[in-house]
């Protein structure tokens, strides 16, 4: 597995883990999923 995907992963774990936080499942995610690929 190359290390760029794992440090993606680690990303999108990270940014999950903080919209969870903002109790806002949708809002800022599907954005930032959205510029982020």
């Amino acid at each position: 597995m190359e290390v760029e995907a794992l440090e993606e992963l680690v990303v999108v774990v990270e940014e999950m883990a903080a919209v969870q936080a903002e109790g806002s499942p949708e809002g800022g995610g599907a954005r930032k999923y959205g510029s982020g690929k």
